[in-house]
């Protein structure tokens, strides 16, 4: 990806700040979730659930069930498409 800067930075428990790139936002079952890239791996995608409005939004880790039906429902997109 060509980005200059990273669009989510999240800090852990232990206070250790990581930086992503939004890869897209998909909806599935009325909830919406981010795919995020980390800065240092193009090959991995970290899916968090979105909460809240767009003037207060925060990312919440998903159960194994959650991640299951965001992909299922990524089945058959293609990933290697430049987001939106």
């Amino acid at each position: 990806m060509a980005h200059e800067e990273p669009d989510v930075v999240l800090v852990d428990e232990e206070g250790i700040e990581h930086r992503f790139y939004l890869y897209q936002v998909i909806e599935v079952d009325n909830s919406s979730y981010a795919l995020l890239q980390p800065e240092d791996d193009e090959e991995e995608l970290v899916v968090l659930r979105m909460e809240g409005d767009d003037e207060e939004r925060t990312l919440v880790s998903i159960s194994d069930e959650e991640w299951e039906r965001v992909a299922a429902a990524l089945d058959g997109q293609e990933l290697d498409q430049e987001p939106e």
